[in-house]
């Protein structure tokens, strides 16, 4: 299969560090990248060679390209990729993809039109340790699920303040977007992706001073005191599937806790699920995932393979790639591998971030792109 040449709307942390290099390795033509920030173009050219370097996205943007990544703002999100898909491209969106399920129902629309593959960068469920927990559930451990409890809380680890992370006009939502739909990934991934029906959420700001609650591993310079945080730094919520089935949602990018951590706890008839251990980049993690199940007063603990960080995210690029060349075949399945998966997190977005879900539907971004900005 000819390599898939792929344009990188974004040039941020994530892009350079993270996907493009897998990208590469997989085999990708890494054709060109997309941003308004000088120093981003920069940085993704010292990195990768030969790539075409682009200030704006446009049609010579995507130009010879079959796929675009999206890696952009999130109140960007829906509109790049919109953008790529009337162009003729498979379009891979980079979480929160969107904030509503009028904005899936748009981009769903768009790929079926297009006949194009639309797909959602999801690391978290390709995971060694949530796997062994799909398996557990699968094979009954849970029986039917009553609720599914789901947090990601980090003792110190705000992204960039001041950045287009912690304005409104451009994040859209703060830990409970960025967190929480890795979370919500897995949880509702255990219940196969329902629609979500109402809900609640209460979001919280941070107190103190965002400088001395960096995301350390990013390697982001010093932030003035005053740099702008109008996000949520953390977020709780309660969600009512169309299952019937309740999923309690809880982030922090900068708590009281020692470590940073995730746990996902199912109640289920047969049983309860409990995993432990930390998502994402952190260095101040839990050292080992903990898998267990508790039935009739008893807790086993079950096996739990542990794995590098980058790992999930290897193997969702692999998948990801794998989708696409199937696509560019003319396998109409492949297109729409994540619809459901789409809707169903866009319906919970909306109801963890309702302004934002109005602001949507596929209109245009909240926030232009300011100048200089460096994408996710």
């Amino acid at each position: 299969m000819t390599a898939m040449r792929t344009a990188t709307i974004g040039g941020g942390w994530v892009a350079r560090t993270v996907w493009l290099p897998l990208f590469e390795e997989a085999g990708a033509t890494l054709a060109s990248v997309v941003d308004p920030s000088a120093d981003a173009r920069d940085a993704v050219a010292a990195r990768f060679p030969g790539i075409r370097v682009h200030h704006a996205l446009d049609d010579a943007a995507l130009d010879g390209c079959d796929l675009a990544l999206v890696c952009s703002p999130n109140a960007h999100h829906v509109e790049h990729a919109a953008f790529a898909l009337e162009r003729g491209l498979h379009v891979i969106v980079d979480k929160p993809a969107c904030f509503s399920l009028a904005e899936a129902e748009f981009l769903v629309g768009l790929s079926e039109r297009r006949q194009r593959g639309l797909w959602v960068t999801s690391a978290s469920s390709r995971r060694g340790d949530v796997l062994s927990l799909y398996e557990h559930a699968r094979h009954g451990a849970l029986g039917a699920p009553h609720c599914i409890d789901v947090g990601w809380r980090r003792r110190a680890g705000i992204p960039r303040p001041g950045s287009w992370f912690t304005r409104a006009g451009s994040a859209l939502a703060g830990s409970g977007g960025d967190l929480g739909w890795h979370l919500l990934e897995v949880g509702l991934g255990l219940l196969d992706y329902p629609l979500v029906q109402a809900g609640f959420s209460h979001q919280v700001m941070t107190a103190g001073d965002p400088a001395a609650q960096l995301a350390a591993w990013r390697g982001d310079d010093a932030t003035a005191p005053d740099a702008e945080l109008s996000v949520d730094t953390q977020l709780f919520g309660c969600l009512l599937a169309d299952t019937g089935a309740v999923v309690r949602v809880s982030t922090a990018w900068a708590s009281h806790r020692e470590h940073d951590e995730t746990v996902i706890h199912a109640y289920g008839q047969n049983g309860e699920l409990a995993l432990r251990c930390t998502f994402g980049f952190s260095t101040n993690g839990v050292r080992e995932p903990t898998l267990t199940l508790a039935r009739d007063g008893a807790v086993h603990a079950l096996a739990c393979p542990s794995e590098e960080r980058i790992a999930p995210y290897r193997a969702f690029v692999r998948d990801a790639l794998a989708l696409a060349g199937r696509a560019a075949a003319g396998e109409r399945a492949a297109l729409s591998a994540d619809y459901r998966k789409l809707r169903s997190l866009g319906s919970a977005m909306a109801v963890l971030y309702p302004a934002a879900a109005r602001a949507g539907a596929g209109g245009p971004a909240t926030e232009p792109a300011r100048a200089g900005e460096v994408a996710a």
